[in-house]
């Protein structure tokens, strides 16, 4: 978050994909809540769970068991060279 300047990152997925719910939860990210049909996908529209993590949030805890596991750590696959960071339009107040 630091070296971009973020305070809040967000991430959606179909709520009929509960793997990626898994990993957005193993990331530290938090359930906010169901866009209903906000994706359309082939012409059929699918309900978007969405997740955040802020700054000031705790990092995420390691996993108890093995039930979970990812091929990079979470801070590592934030700040990840591939990602990209749209920034809002600032507009004069």
């Amino acid at each position: 978050f630091g070296e971009l300047g973020l305070f809040r990152l967000e991430s959606g997925h179909r709520v009929d994909n509960p793997a990626s719910c898994r990993v957005a939860r193993a990331a530290g990210f938090a359930a906010e809540g169901v866009q209903r049909q906000k994706l359309a996908w082939d012409g059929v529209r699918h309900d978007v769970e969405t997740h955040a993590r802020l700054a000031t949030d705790p990092d995420p805890a390691a996993p108890e068991d093995e039930t979970v596991r990812t091929e990079r750590p979470a801070r590592a696959a934030l700040s990840a060279p591939t990602a990209q960071v749209t920034r809002p339009v600032r507009r004069p107040v």
